[in-house]
């Protein structure tokens, strides 16, 4: 699978600064808390919070004002940060074609990662890629990401590499069912892949079963990945 062409690179950026929005509408919970709790008073909204809140603001402003000014159209939109995001989404074709591009890209990640790390749980982030043998980890928001040696690489393509180079291993079944769920985002028990081999709808090898042959078996199982 390719990575999405810069136009669609950008409406997905602005889809996660909806969502990044959306999710800071209300503080964090507290560590600990079940929000089980009524009547209790709702936290303060953190000010590191209000301050990533009026830093995208204030960069989506500037590059909704670069794109006007240089395109010589009127911004279309309210005075707000989902508004100026859903019109920038209107520009991606002409933004992906700029000169800025990496520039408002790296921006605008970076204000996404800002709102959405207080509210970030570790059962979030997803496996890209193994470096040196150590695994490298992503949050669904990041589209980059910048390995120990310093380089920088698209988190779907580092995963899409992972996928391939996972398909012809050949496996134990536990060891099957994990990689299943950690890279493939599916949900296969081992005793599942065992029982399935046992009725003959998958082949039994002497190291144990193929992981390409157990993915397509269960590929309706795969769960919705954002990448």
């Amino acid at each position: 699978m390719s990575d999405p062409a810069p136009a669609q690179q950008i409406r997905n950026l602005m889809d996660s600064v909806h969502d990044a929005l959306t999710i800071s509408e209300h503080p964090p919970s507290p560590k600990g808390d079940t929000g089980g709790s009524t009547g209790a008073s709702k936290p303060p909204m953190p000010v590191s919070i209000l301050d990533a809140k009026l830093d995208l603001k204030q960069k989506l402003v500037s590059w909704a004002l670069m794109i006007g000014e240089e395109r010589e159209v009127v911004i279309d939109c309210d005075d707000n940060s989902y508004s100026l995001a859903g019109w920038i989404y209107t520009q991606a074709e002409w933004l992906a074609e700029h000169a800025a591009l990496d520039d408002f890209t790296t921006e605008i990640q970076e204000c996404v990662k800002a709102l959405r790390r207080p509210y970030a749980s570790k059962d979030e982030r997803r496996l890209v890629t193994i470096f040196a043998g150590a695994p490298i980890y992503a949050w669904p928001w990041e589209t980059t990401v910048r390995l120990p040696d310093g380089t920088v690489h698209l988190a779907h393509t580092l995963r899409e590499e992972l996928k391939g180079q996972t398909m012809d291993r050949t496996l134990a079944a536990p060891n099957v069912s994990a990689v299943l769920r950690e890279i493939f985002n599916m949900d296969v028990p081992a005793d599942t892949i065992r029982k399935t081999a046992k009725r003959g709808k998958l082949t039994k090898y002497p190291e144990g079963f193929n992981v390409g042959e157990v993915v397509e078996r269960f590929a309706t199982r795969a769960l919705t990945l954002v990448s």
